[in-house]
């Protein structure tokens, strides 16, 4: 029933931009094919910014203040797409923020100018539209690169493009500028998305884990002559797809097995192989506790001492309730300046990502749920994470609250799974139709994204209680 829904739900979204576009959608997927395979897909030369100027790297005597190194869009791809579809390539921290200030603070979004977060929130009713189409798209640019091999998306590879030491940064004031910014409920879920694979955030390692696994698969593929029947390329197929769809602990012994199964045709040292580093990721992902909680939450006294009370005394069907409860309240909060500065924004997403994470991994654990307070916990969890708005935490609450089983509690997360699926689809649109047109193999975004949040989650421990 589920596939069946987001199908109709897929074809609706690109049958619409299909019917509103038709010739401009089949330009804009011819650029966008052209700029696959092209060096350095959407992006122009290597460039370092300054206050009053920017030159290229490799031909540059100074700056006078460097404030960034990065690559802008350039004028055969990543602009056109941008100008002319709203369809937004070459997404970058540093390059994004401070265009959107050089367009609706300075002279233009190529002009040379300081960076005065201050400013571009005093226009944040007119600067929010755009960036709001550069984070839908930057999420599902973030998916295409770990589903395609070309030279668009190897060119995020390329030495200069974007600077590791800059884009945290930038990335602090893009989050705090978006999350002051919002004014529609479904726009936090992509900045929800994009943060958890930035380079502020601690589970960005995920998404190198699934690219990683991803191109160990298509190396082995190719070396075995494309025969996926083969046995070690037919194991490795159901790691590759644990690791993208039913993410647990198991992939660390999946891996491990795997390679002492194959230890004379796989080469662990081979830099193509990079399942040992797909491990060490994963270990890493899921001994994340309580205590990564209670140090992101120093700031955030609300939270805590419910943090601490998990840290102190143990998982507990009562603690993840009241856990989930402040965290829920936190993202319903995060626009509110009276409530969190906007300085402080990005620190509460990133509270509100850590203990989702933790909770959610600890109700996976759940070897038996006797307790309906788990359940309201999960649809909490959920809501956090942006795949509800708050009516729905409110309707579902009261139904869950209202169960007299954790079984009676766990039959309505079919729903909420049905429309967190929905609400993905509404907060990624356009962009959603407009990536599948251009690259049909987009279309189970909607399905990975909630493979890999809460939501899965729920459909788990619904089957896990109800057997449906």
């Amino acid at each position: 029933m589920k596939n069946f829904i987001q199908t109709l739900l897929v074809s609706a979204l690109v049958l619409t931009a299909l019917q509103a576009s038709a010739g401009s959608d089949a330009e804009m997927k011819a650029l966008f094919t052209k700029m696959t395979k092209t060096y350095k897909g959407p992006f122009g030369d290597n460039m370092l910014q300054g206050a009053t100027r920017k030159c290229p790297l490799k031909s540059c005597s100074g700056v006078g203040g460097l404030l960034f190194q990065a690559a802008y869009r350039n004028k055969n791809f990543g602009k056109p797409l941008a100008e002319e579809y709203d369809f937004w390539t070459a997404n970058l921290f540093t390059s994004n923020y401070y265009q959107l200030l050089g367009e609706y603070v300075y002279d233009g979004a190529e002009s040379d100018h300081a960076v005065e977060p201050e400013k571009l929130m005093a226009v944040a009713s007119t600067a929010m539209p755009r960036a709001a189409s550069m984070v839908r798209h930057w999420v599902l640019e973030n998916h295409y690169r770990e589903l395609a091999h070309n030279k668009y998306t190897s060119a995020f590879d390329l030495r200069g493009i974007g600077s590791s030491e800059y884009e945290p940064e930038y990335a602090k004031y893009f989050f705090n500028f978006y999350l002051s910014s919002m004014d529609d409920e479904r726009e936090y879920l992509p900045a929800f998305v994009l943060l958890s694979e930035s380079p502020v955030s601690e589970s960005a390692g995920l998404s190198v884990a699934r690219k990683k696994v991803m191109d160990t698969y298509e190396y082995q593929l190719i070396r075995h002559g494309g025969n996926t029947k083969h046995p070690m390329v037919a194991d490795l197929y159901q790691i590759r797809n644990a690791v993208h769809n039913r993410l647990s602990e198991d992939i660390v012994g999946m891996i491990n097995s795997f390679i002492e199964k194959y230890l004379g045709d796989y080469d662990p040292k081979d830099d193509n192989n990079q399942l040992l580093t797909v491990r060490d990721i994963i270990k890493a992902y899921y001994a994340t506790n309580a205590a990564a909680i209670v140090e992101k939450a120093k700031d955030f006294p609300s939270v805590l001492p419910y943090a601490q009370d998990l840290k102190a005394n143990g998982t507990s069907p009562e603690r993840l309730l009241a856990l989930s409860k402040v965290i829920a309240d936190l993202r319903t909060s995060i626009g509110d300046a009276s409530v969190i500065p906007s300085d402080r924004k990005t620190d509460a997403m990133l509270l509100i990502s850590i203990a989702t994470a933790v909770m959610d991994k600890e109700i996976n654990r759940m070897k038996q749920i006797t307790s309906v307070s788990v359940i309201e916990a999960l649809l909490n969890i959920i809501y956090a994470q942006g795949f509800l708005i708050q009516d729905h935490l409110v309707y579902f609450g009261d139904e869950i609250r209202a169960a007299a089983t954790p079984a009676d509690a766990a039959r309505q997360l079919t729903d909420v799974f049905d429309i967190a699926q929905s609400n993905v689809g509404v907060a990624f649109e356009p962009a959603y139709a407009q990536w599948v047109v251009v690259a049909p193999e987009m279309e189970g975004f909607i399905d990975n994204i909630l493979k890999s949040a809460s939501p899965n989650t729920a459909a788990i421990i619904n089957q896990r209680l109800n057997g449906n």
